[in-house]
């Protein structure tokens, strides 16, 4: 059986329609990206919904301060920062209210950020500050 032109477009747009409607079925899930410092700041910005999550990560060392800020248009963002052993530093996930947070490094190592905006999508713009650590003093003995 032989195809002429016609019948070799439909089945090339019934199979580009196949395969758009099986993008669209499998959405993104998690993604990952190391955040990129110049200085002691890193900016990102990004889009999350649904049943996505933003995964940000960058190392820090005992003893610094870390800044994490988030602007958005969305009111249900929420964000995980989680450190070595998957600690939890933070679950700031009351909705519309954790916009930011900062805290001292408890353990060297990589630290992730998680974002979601369930169930309505978010614009976002995330800035990370890392402070150096402040010098350990030893009481001087008499």
């Amino acid at each position: 059986m032989k195809f002429g032109q016609r019948q070799m477009v439909m089945a090339l747009a019934v199979l580009l329609a196949g395969l758009s409607i099986s993008a669209m079925a499998s959405p993104r899930k998690n993604v990952k990206r190391p955040l990129h410092f110049k200085g002691s700041t890193a900016v990102a910005k990004g889009f999350v919904g649904g049943e996505n999550i933003d995964t940000y990560t960058f190392s820090a060392k005992k003893g610094q301060v870390v800044s994490v800020m988030f602007e958005t248009t969305g009111k249900d963002l929420k964000f995980t920062i989680s450190g070595p052993g998957e600690t939890v530093l933070v679950e700031a996930d009351e909705t519309g209210k954790s916009r930011r947070w900062e805290g001292e490094i408890p353990r060297t190592g990589q630290y992730a950020i998680d974002v979601t905006s369930n169930p309505e999508p978010s614009h976002y713009t995330l800035t990370v500050v890392r402070k150096q650590a402040k010098p350990t003093r030893h009481p001087k003995k008499p």
